[in-house]
């Protein structure tokens, strides 16, 4: 309901402001109700700007209404990586924060996925005795263990393409109102050319191995599935802080001492690697890849040593004792 007092017309005419009364009812706290209350707004804001016009026509006869509203016209051009295309800046900061949403949420939600696929297997395993025939049988134990990260990798894959599907849509639908169509990504170099396709492959590949490396070397001194879930939780830690930190920077603007910690977590080079495809930076592409193949490395010699004695069958972390132990009455 909209009330106009008396003296408005004179207020208007007179040089002064002119006030209205909108009544809003509201019967409920919802979105419906809220657009609703909102309606009064469109049709108040078209007079009020019919009102500015013909004060200003009558004010500068001569001169353009929007030329005295907005005297100042702005021509942006971006400067990026030495290539020079005019278009708004807003439109490359959202392309940006996409990618940095993205990247590491793929990558988070992938290695998390596949980890805990690996420890299940040798969980279930250990805890049917499956495990121990298995062993007995006239094949070799790292045959075993080429194996099982291979079905691994399969089933990390499909729910990394899932989750990439997921987070495309996601980004997409946040970030259609940027007007990202005014800007010629490929002169700025902003497309994932062949060979950042081939590096980007090998990087989530070594990542991907590396994680199911880890997470089998630990899921070995589980007892059952919940105790190897125990274990590999706190290995979420490596990926689950590196992928929030670089959603939101760059480890190059973090202090000294984090940057450090960063760049010791493997998983910190995943997603820089992820980052470096999408300018077409290689160096750093192969920089990332060569730290995770070794970390990998070492993580497969571990998983080896393990695999080729008896500890895969004999290791054990009880966490009944330290249950007892925690809550037993004093």
């Amino acid at each position: 309901l909209v009330v106009i007092p008396q003296g408005f017309s004179q207020n208007l005419t007179s040089g002064l402001k002119g006030e209205l009364e909108v009544y809003s009812l509201i019967n409920s706290l919802s979105f419906s109700e809220g657009a609703k209350s909102s309606v009064a707004n469109a049709p108040i804001n078209a007079y009020e700007n019919l009102l500015v016009y013909r004060t200003i026509k009558e004010a500068f006869p001569d001169r353009a209404p929007e030329t005295v509203l907005d005297p100042i016209s702005l021509r942006n051009v971006i400067v990026f990586r030495g290539t020079i295309i005019e278009a708004p800046p807003e439109a490359l900061m959202g392309l940006f924060m996409s990618q940095s949403f993205g990247f590491p949420m793929v990558i988070m939600l992938m290695l998390i996925s596949a980890m805990q696929v690996a420890a299940t297997s040798i969980s279930i395993e250990k805890e049917e005795k499956t495990l121990e025939t298995l062993l007995t049988l006239p094949i070799g134990r790292l045959s075993i263990l080429t194996g099982k990260l291979a079905g691994s990798v399969v089933v990390a894959v499909a729910g990394a393409v899932a989750a990439l599907i997921g987070i495309n849509y996601y980004t997409t639908s946040i970030f259609s109102s940027v007007p990202t169509e005014e800007l010629d990504l490929s002169a700025l170099g902003l497309t994932l050319s062949p060979i950042s396709y081939i590096l980007l492959g090998v990087m989530m590949f070594v990542t991907i191995v590396s994680a199911l490396a880890l997470a089998i070397c630990v899921a070995t001194f589980s007892e059952n599935v919940r105790s190897a879930q125990s274990l590999v939780g706190p290995l979420n830690i490596l990926i689950v802080i590196p992928s929030l930190i670089l959603m939101f920077a760059d480890v190059e603007i973090l202090p000294f001492p984090i940057q450090a910690i960063m760049y010791i977590i493997p998983y910190t080079h995943s997603i820089i690697a992820a980052k470096a495809a999408f300018v077409g930076d290689y160096f750093t592409m192969l920089r990332s890849i060569a730290y995770l193949s070794i970390f990998t490395a070492v993580i497969l010699y571990i998983a080896a040593k393990i695999f080729t004695t008896e500890r895969i069958v004999t290791a054990r972390v009880s966490f009944r004792r330290f249950r007892k132990k925690t809550f037993s009455p004093k």
